[in-house]
């Protein structure tokens, strides 16, 4: 259903506020794909309305509200992988890794430093990582996470850290 809204969201046809008013109802929420299809949206907004004088309180709002799920998920799933877990379970984790750094969640900031700092990041995660370090870094970091870039020889982490760099303020 929140497809169906976001859709005519897109079309003009519904009010973007609407939307946001609606997705509340999925404070509960544990279905990986509901999750990452709402964490699109919110972040394709992030992209449209950055500097609107209206959206950080509206983007602090939607956020305060569903943070407590996506940081529920992730205290179930944890931050490392186990063994035979699901795909959706992988998922799910870099997916609360990343809606939880994007809500400026002060624990996961300091988590995904201290895991980049160890240069020994699980591939799952990696992007996830990469990408809260870059939008809570500076200058020196992302001269660091430059480098690293350059030295990297797995063509896996390489692509997620250059796709982290443009994440820099």
């Amino acid at each position: 259903v929140h497809n169906d809204l976001w859709a005519l969201c897109n079309l003009g046809q519904e009010e973007v506020k609407d939307y946001l008013e609606f997705i509340e109802n999925y404070s509960d929420e544990d279905n990986y794909h509901i999750l990452a299809e709402i964490y699109s949206s919110i972040k394709k907004l992030d992209r449209l309305y950055y500097y609107e004088p209206w959206w950080q309180k509206s983007k602090e709002k939607i956020t305060q509200i569903l943070y407590p799920t996506y940081k529920q998920n992730l205290k179930i799933l944890g931050w490392n992988k186990l063994e035979k877990e699901s795909t959706s379970d992988i998922l799910m984790r870099s997916l609360c890794i990343n809606f939880c750094g994007f809500a400026q969640d002060k624990e996961t900031i300091i988590e995904a430093k201290s895991r980049y700092a160890t240069n020994n990041l699980n591939l799952d995660i990696a992007s996830s990582i990469y990408s809260i370090v870059a939008q809570n870094g500076d200058e020196k970091l992302f001269k660091e996470m430059l480098l690293k870039y350059e030295k990297s020889e797995e063509l896996e982490y390489k692509l997620k850290i250059l796709a982290s760099l443009y994440q820099f303020k």
